[in-house]
């Protein structure tokens, strides 16, 4: 008869070990004087602490099993989980995410093919050029005719030798040079006298209440109007000085039939209002093509937070991959069966049977008589039969 049993460090069954029980036999003896009685009831006590320390490592080998099935429990459960996620992933939100990415490809594609369905105007970058630059230009005739134009108006002087033609004041050449001569405030005003023109040329155009609007262009042909008084009188004058003759004071009604006069207006107020035009357009075409842009750049966009998600969604599978196979790998592991020793009923007779030779031994060595030397060996042989660990041969 065969026992199994899983204990944490081996039993001692060598030699040594059974000259150990002799000895405790041979000593149990001596202390109780050879009692007969003392014997049955020492072998009992060694078979009971003998079986109660395989029950004990029986149960602690229990308890151990218990936390392995634990343990593997945890991993299946953990398995089963990321399993689940894994097959959400790739079944539902990477379908998801890859239907998205490719709606936003057919998206861009199609307003890089056709951008007048998304935006209203279509983008022309040769008519942007073009009113762009005629800004420019408009602009820069602009800024040296009013430099000009105030300076002549305002600050220069009437003189014999003067020229009596409108291009001597409308384009003087000396403006800035004059002006520095004459202070920093002069400077300061020719300089920047010619951008209150154009902001005003630019606020007809942009203010959409229309009595501003209005009011603009009457300020704007009012101070255009004075310049060209001014300047109309002082040709006016240089014609009579260097005619040496008596003329009338100039007055609005020479004004209003003077051709300098209209025509300082028409170069002034006329191209001012035209710049005004021009750039609006120009603005609506960078408009147009600032939409285009605005809305290519959000179409873009869709598709990399798009391809982000698909991104993201791929690492969360492959983490999820790497966990079921970590917790797969631990499961295999925490599986391994622990050590294990393998032995027979005979050991323990064994360990018994060394017992008794030591109390025979006491016996022999103290000329005890044989018969009771004979009751030890039939006393153990009851024992072994009692406790089942021999047959009975009767």
């Amino acid at each position: 008869m065969t026992t199994m049993l899983p204990i944490n460090q081996p039993i001692i069954s060598s030699e040594q070990s059974r000259l150990n029980y002799r000895t405790i036999g041979f000593r149990d003896a001596g202390n109780v004087k050879a009692d007969i009685d003392a014997y049955e009831v020492s072998l009992d006590r060694l078979y009971s602490r003998y079986i109660s320390k395989k029950s004990y490592k029986k149960s602690q080998q229990s308890e151990k099993n218990f936390e392995i099935e634990s343990s593997i429990k945890e991993c299946t459960d953990k398995i089963d989980f990321y399993k689940k996620e894994l097959k959400r992933l790739n079944e539902d939100e990477l379908v998801k995410a890859e239907k998205e990415k490719e709606k936003a490809l057919d998206e861009y594609l199609d307003f890089k093919g056709n951008p007048q369905k998304y935006i209203h105007q279509e983008k022309d970058k040769l008519n942007t050029w073009i009113w762009g630059l005629l800004s420019s230009f408009i602009a820069m005739f602009l800024y040296f005719f009013y430099s000009s134009v105030f300076y002549s108006a305002i600050f220069m002087q009437i003189k014999a030798d003067s020229m009596d033609t409108i291009s001597y004041y409308i384009f003087y050449p000396y403006t800035f040079e004059e002006a520095m001569r004459m202070g920093f405030s002069t400077v300061m005003m020719v300089t920047f006298a010619p951008f209150i023109f154009g902001a005003i040329g630019l606020a007809t155009h942009s203010i959409k209440n229309k009595y501003l609007t209005v009011l603009c262009v009457f300020i704007a042909f009012v101070a255009d109007a004075l310049l060209a008084y001014h300047i109309s009188e002082k040709i006016y004058e240089a014609k009579a000085i260097n005619i040496y003759s008596q003329v009338e004071k100039f007055n609005l009604m020479k004004a209003l039939f003077d051709g300098n006069f209209w025509l300082i207006i028409l170069l002034g107020f006329g191209v001012y209002m035209l710049f005004g035009f021009v750039f609006s357009k120009y603005r609506e075409l960078v408009s147009t093509s600032m939409k285009i842009n605005q809305k290519e750049n959000e179409l873009k966009e869709k598709i990399n937070l798009s391809e982000k998600r698909i991104f993201d969604i791929k690492n969360r599978i492959e983490h999820l991959n790497n966990l079921i196979a970590e917790n797969h790998t631990r499961a295999i592991s925490t599986r391994k069966e622990p050590e294990r020793i393998y032995f027979s009923v005979s050991e323990i007779v064994r360990i018994l049977s060394d017992y008794t030779f030591g109390w025979q031994h006491y016996l022999k060595q103290g000329n005890y008589s044989d018969d009771l030397i004979r009751e030890i060996n039939i006393r153990y042989n009851n024992f072994l039969v009692k406790k089942g660990l021999i047959d009975n041969e009767k």
